[in-house]
């Protein structure tokens, strides 16, 4: 709940720079406002806003950093993976090899490597045994980079203020792979005007864009579980020459997959203070989140590191785009009254709450396009029917307290 009124995006749209503070609530306190949307707790979060009788004040903040994997699983080396293999009982693996040919080849090679210098060899069946150890898990990762900017203008005089931010943030992941990134904007303007003596007005005003990009075929798994005598390696299968299939380059080369938010908010507020010890808020918020995720799985044609041959991933490309949209409109009204007299001190809120939500998908899937490097439903050559969902509730609430 983000000033007063649910938020309809990820939390990771708000730009920190612009929270003013964040409270949990988990107990029975806010079933008793919140209903039964709060059954896991509520997160409340207040943004900034701005003081009157404030000077002009210009701020600029940035942060770079970079990231990388803290710990990584060990693996154990080839000669070491082969001999647990040989102590299981096993005589041959599931890639064809024999394990006791393959032990003696890597005795071989721990007592002189300059028997093999190449790191493999081919036996007289036209065997291939590898025996220099790799780094396929190392090779999936790379060192991330961040960079974020932030700049803030703000000042009031007796009966007008502003607050007026713009946000920047870029991220590069930790995979091997450009496709691994995240980019926001945010730009919000607040406004806060003192109408007379006892009614006062604010405007709040904001929009966030931000895309986030994975790759298709991002498989950490195999990244862990292939051995390290597994080669990585661009091979000449039929005449053919074909990228390893390595965790790395099937996400290197594979479909991208993009999720792109934009969000639009506005809050106008009223504060009245007609007579001393009543305060009495009346509020608006439209809320619309626009979201678009499109996954393209893309065919690739590399080699089976394990087994040297042909392996294809997919039998066709498929482009999957899905198109969000989510509409907010909130009213709340409430209001407090304090007394004191003698030694009692009353204390009385009475409030309004009004939630009309709107809900709107469209998905659509494309296959089989004529150029895989321009994937586009318009060059596809077959199509699943398009889908849609809908879906709209209204809420209204009064709650009130005496102390």
């Amino acid at each position: 709940v983000v000033d007063n009124v649910p938020f309809t995006g990820a939390i990771e749209l708000l730009n920190p720079e612009d929270i003013e503070s964040v409270t949990v609530l988990k107990d029975g306190g806010a079933a008793a406002i919140y209903g039964a949307k709060s059954t896991f707790g509520v997160i409340l979060i207040t943004t900034k806003g701005a003081q009157l009788n404030q000077k002009f004040q210009l701020n600029y903040h940035n942060n770079f950093s970079f990231s990388s994997p803290w710990e990584l699983p060990k693996k154990a080396d080839p000669y070491s993976a082969m001999k647990a293999f040989e102590d299981m009982g096993l005589q041959t693996l599931y890639t064809g090899h024999s394990v006791e040919e393959w032990m003696g080849y890597l005795e071989q090679y721990r007592a002189n490597p300059s028997l093999y210098p190449d790191g493999y060899v081919i036996n007289a069946q036209g065997t291939r045994y590898s025996l220099r150890e790799t780094d396929v898990l190392g090779d999936f990762f790379d060192t991330g980079f961040e960079h974020k900017h932030d700049v803030t203008a703000s000042g009031g005089g007796q009966n007008m203020s502003y607050r007026i931010s713009f946000g920047y943030a870029n991220q590069d992941g930790v995979m091997a792979s450009d496709k691994d990134a995240f980019e926001r904007y945010n730009f919000r303007t607040f406004l806060n005007s003192k109408f007379t003596s006892w009614l006062t007005g604010q405007v709040d005003m904001s929009y966030t864009k931000s895309d986030k990009t994975l790759p298709n075929i991002a498989d950490y798994q195999w990244a862990v579980s292939y051995p390290s005598y597994v080669e990585m390696i661009d091979l000449d299968i039929n005449g053919e020459t074909l990228p390893a299939g390595s965790p790395s380059n099937l996400a290197k080369l594979g479909g991208t997959n993009k999720n792109a938010r934009s969000q639009n908010r506005i809050t106008g507020k009223l504060i009245a203070n007609p007579f001393k010890g009543l305060t009495i808020n009346a509020e608006y918020t439209f809320d619309d989140l626009r979201r678009t995720q499109t996954n393209y799985a893309k065919k690739v044609r590399v080699t089976n590191p394990p087994k040297y041959e042909v392996d294809v991933r997919g039998e066709y490309s498929t482009l999957t785009k899905t198109q969000y949209q989510t509409t907010l409109n909130v009213w709340n009204v409430y209001g407090s009254y304090e007394k004191s007299f003698g030694r009692h001190n009353l204390t009385t809120l009475l409030g309004f709450n009004q939630d009309t939500y709107y809900y709107e998908e469209t998905k659509n899937v494309g296959k089989d396009f004529i150029s895989d490097e321009l994937p586009s439903f318009s060059l596809a050559q077959d199509w699943e029917p398009i889908t849609d969902s809908y879906k709209e509730y209204n809420t209204r609430g009064f709650f009130g307290r005496i102390n």
